[in-house]
């Protein structure tokens, strides 16, 4: 940092000036400071303190007000009406929608919607090819007439079941509720057992058989 000193000879009344350079110089470190004090709280009184020293400073604020709505409907905070109503401004009421007789659409004052009020007819299903279709989807599901509807038989055990099965029926076994059908050439067990089944007629085919040589009546092989 520079600066003029500037000087005046009394007798002959010049000025003399001259350019001064000042170097500042890093001085010495001065002694580590003591170290400070943390505040607390006082106990009996909120206070903050430092050391054993009352600030007088409070160390959280006064205590709020319960906010309470007045006769008129509106908030008030420590006596003083806000001016802000508990309540707002009831809405208006609402449109209730109808069906337009001609387009069948639901209408909301006065407005279509688009939305149909009634679905579309669905499609009747068809038989092809021995299966139910709808519409251009095949449900897989086959087309039983009376005649392709196999009658069901109830025997004691398998053992009775007769010698030559029919392929049209169904053969259960009533001691583990199996069900079988005649393949042709044997009988064959489906895999899932029949909780309960209908053992209607069976007696009748039973007695039928009996000539076949079955002791016990059900028509089994002797």
């Amino acid at each position: 940092m520079n600066y003029i000193d500037i000087t005046q000879n009394r007798t002959t009344h010049s000025v003399k000036h001259r350019v001064v350079k000042i170097v500042n110089r890093e001085g010495i470190q001065g002694p580590p400071g003591k170290d400070g004090i943390t505040p607390s709280i006082n106990p009996d009184n909120g206070h903050w303190m430092l050391g054993d020293i009352d600030t007088g400073l409070a160390s959280y604020g006064a205590p709020g007000h319960t906010p309470y709505i007045n006769a008129e409907g509106f908030w008030c905070i420590n006596g003083e009406n806000t001016g802000v109503p508990a309540t707002g401004i009831p809405g208006k009421d609402g449109c209730t929608p109808y069906i337009d007789n001609e387009t069948y659409h639901w209408f909301i004052n006065g407005e279509d919607t688009g939305v149909s009020a009634i679905g579309k007819n669905g499609e009747t299903p068809r038989v092809q090819d021995g299966f139910w279709w709808i519409g251009d989807v095949n449900t897989g599901y086959e087309v039983l007439t009376r005649e392709a509807i196999p009658e069901l038989l109830s025997f004691e055990n398998h053992l009775c079941f007769p010698t030559v099965g029919n392929v049209k029926n169904l053969y259960v076994d009533s001691s583990s509720n199996e069900l079988y059908r005649w393949t042709g050439s044997a009988y064959a067990r489906f895999e899932v057992p029949y909780e309960y089944i209908d053992c209607g007629g069976a007696q009748d085919y039973a007695v039928q058989t009996a000539s076949n040589g079955c002791q016990c009546g059900c028509g089994c092989r002797p």
